[in-house]
């Protein structure tokens, strides 16, 4: 058997990538839930990641003003960058 690095490496990073996917997701989709109490989960994971992404930002404006979060939502933001 030969082993290709390239070949494992991008497959590592698929795996990875599906790996933040789906956890951006989840996170979206429990943030949207809050406002959202009747949100099917299909209608956040059957998006695709860009739209997941703004919705993960626009989600994050109900932390705004408290002061305790701001660091982290600091965080979040520039990660989503």
């Amino acid at each position: 058997m030969i082993f290709n690095e390239t070949a494992a490496a991008y497959g590592f990073f698929q795996i990875v990538f599906s790996d933040v996917v789906d956890h951006l997701a989840a996170a979206t989709f429990l943030l949207r839930k809050l406002r959202e109490p009747k949100l099917d989960f299909k209608e956040v994971f059957r998006q695709n990641v860009s739209r997941t992404l703004l919705q993960f930002e626009t989600e994050l404006t109900q932390f705004d003003g408290r002061p305790s979060m701001k660091d982290d939502l600091d965080d979040l933001r520039a990660a989503c960058k």
